[in-house]
């Protein structure tokens, strides 16, 4: 009995030994800028490995807001909201985001750009709080500051497969990278992913809103010039299609309003469940043909970081860019009343050079110089038919728009 209870003891002391080297092994952020230790790092700082993402299959900024405290996403027909400690935009289109993402060093100003999923990733580092001094003066919630992974030294190669029977929803993804010489590696992924929204549309011919349907292809090209300066090319595309649109069910209609609804389809309601009646079968009209709602996005980033003695200077350019277009229904019924079409155009051109002192000296000290170049537009259009109303000729015509 003696030897066994030593021999506990024993299992004890390793098990806690495994779990001290689990515990104090060392996490490097990116937060100031620079790799350093999250213990040294002073910023509320929260971080997600890759590792972690793949597991939990966290694609998008909505899930990852899940596990982290005090920060809220939600996804809106016109804009992402997103908010850090209470404090963000909202969907003004002309505000870019007091949340901002960074994303391998590159700005995106806006929250359309947002929806791209996280895909292959090395970490996300979220900063809590104002980042004027290091992320720019709008950044005054905090900030997203992701990492995607970079090639590696050996050949590797992964493909996963995903189906979803509840939504009917497919999901592949694939990664292969490596060196091509001894000072060149490459790196490649890919996304592409299909599903049903959890809505039904009951007004025959018209597809269900909420589907969607998104790629994601990114190429990244690592060159290490010399041992001290090494280079590093990201280009990366996307498109993120709501097919169907998004919807919203209305949850009280007038007794003459439900009987409009119901002359184009009977089973047409006014309480809060999975079934609604929204319009667009394709060809009906032309301002409600096919509802949709769809964003395309480009981005390249080149990264040169060169150690010159106890100094690192770092040069990013990056160029991001996305067109969204979408059709909506906004009189939340199946009477075509009011559509309005939206568009937004991005196209940001930035560089950016730093100059950072080592973090084992008495003065650490960053340096840095910064200039973007951003060109937006957009334009909102509403258009309303009142061939069904009271007001029917009353203008002279049946239809009434706006053009923003």
């Amino acid at each position: 009995m003696k030897y066994v209870k030593q021999f506990i003891y024993m299992l004890i002391i390793i098990s806690c030994s495994s779990l001290n080297a689990a515990i104090i092994e060392e996490i490097i952020v990116t937060a100031t800028k620079r790799e350093e230790s999250l213990l040294e790092v002073p910023v509320a700082v929260s971080v997600i490995s890759g590792v972690t993402l793949d597991n939990g299959s966290i694609n998008n900024l909505q899930e990852l807001t899940l596990r982290m405290p005090s920060v809220m996403m939600s996804e809106a027909q016109a804009a992402t909201n997103i908010f850090i400690r209470g404090v963000g935009s909202g969907q003004n289109y002309g505000f870019e985001q007091s949340v901002g993402m960074f994303i391998d060093g590159a700005y995106f100003s806006r929250s359309r750009a947002y929806r791209n999923p996280f895909f292959d990733v090395e970490r996300v580092e979220v900063l809590k709080g104002p980042q004027t001094v290091l992320f720019g003066k709008n950044v005054v919630s905090g900030a997203f500051n992701v990492s995607s992974r970079k090639p590696t030294e050996e050949w590797e190669n992964s493909v996963t497969a995903y189906y979803d029977p509840e939504y009917d929803g497919v999901e592949f993804s694939g990664v292969v990278s490596g060196p091509v010489s001894d000072d060149v590696g490459i790196r490649v992924a890919a996304r592409y992913s299909d599903v049903d929204g959890y809505l039904e549309n009951s007004l025959p011919g018209a597809p269900d809103p909420y589907a969607r349907e998104q790629y994601q292809i990114r190429g990244t090209v690592q060159w290490d010039i010399t041992p001290e300066f090494t280079a590093t090319l990201k280009t990366e595309i996307s498109e993120y299609d709501i097919k169907g649109g998004y919807a919203t069910q209305p949850g009280f209609l007038s007794p003459a309003h439900l009987a409009l609804t119901q002359a184009n389809d009977p089973n047409a309601e006014a309480s809060f469940d999975y079934n609604v009646s929204v319009p667009s079968p394709v060809g009906s009209d032309p301002l409600f043909d096919g509802l949709f709602n769809n964003t395309n996005t480009q981005n390249m980033t080149l990264t040169l970081d060169w150690d010159v003695g106890n100094h690192q200077i770092t040069s990013v350019s990056s160029y991001v860019a996305f067109d969204f277009e979408a059709l909506t229904n906004n009189d939340h019924t199946n009477l075509q009343v009011v559509a309005g079409p939206q568009r937004q155009d991005s196209q940001t051109m930035s560089q950016e050079i730093r100059l950072a002192s080592t973090t084992d000296q008495f003065l650490e000290y960053i340096a840095g110089f910064y200039y973007s170049d951003d060109k937006y537009k957009t334009r909102l259009q509403a258009s309303v038919d009142l061939s069904q109303s009271v007001l029917a000729g009353a203008f002279g015509t049946d239809r009434l728009g706006r053009n923003q």
